[in-house]
């Protein structure tokens, strides 16, 4: 895994982060099945400045509900992988319909939206949807302990 992470990482600092996002962002845009896409960890890190080029590309993305969640990930990660030319292993992408709202919150906090599709309003749902559950917990966990 670490020998791995240290050859993406040589594959991802010959690249312009600011290209590569954007080869993403058209790629996803493609993919009818796919509502929005975040991109979160050291990639946007890496676009934000920091020294150590990327070990992945970590992309949460919200599908319609029609595509199983492991069809959807290998699908976008097949894509992204052909329109980049990096390995398929290069991409971590994770569904985010069912994610727990913790990691969810994070991620939309944190990351960078890459696109979502204007007319729907799915995103701002899930948004609300996430924040209310992580309210919840947070209230759980104060009343009853972690």
């Amino acid at each position: 895994m670490i020998e791995e992470k240290a050859k993406y990482r040589k594959l991802l600092a010959k690249r312009s982060p600011t290209k590569l996002i954007e080869v993403l962002k058209e790629t996803l845009e493609t993919m009818d099945f796919v509502v929005f896409a975040y991109l979160y960890g050291s990639l946007l890190s890496w676009l934000k400045g920091s020294t150590l080029p990327p070990g992945d590309v970590d992309l949460a993305i919200y599908t319609e509900e029609s595509i199983p969640a492991p069809k959807a990930e290998l699908e976008v990660m097949a894509r992204l992988s052909q329109a980049t030319g990096l390995p398929q292993e290069v991409f971590d992408v994770r569904v985010i319909n069912e994610a727990p709202p913790y990691w969810a919150v994070k991620v939309m906090q944190e990351g960078m939206l890459l696109f979502h599709r204007d007319k729907d309003a799915r995103l701002y749902d899930f948004m609300e949807k996430m924040a209310r559950e992580r309210r919840q917990l947070l209230f759980l966990e104060e009343a009853y302990g972690p």
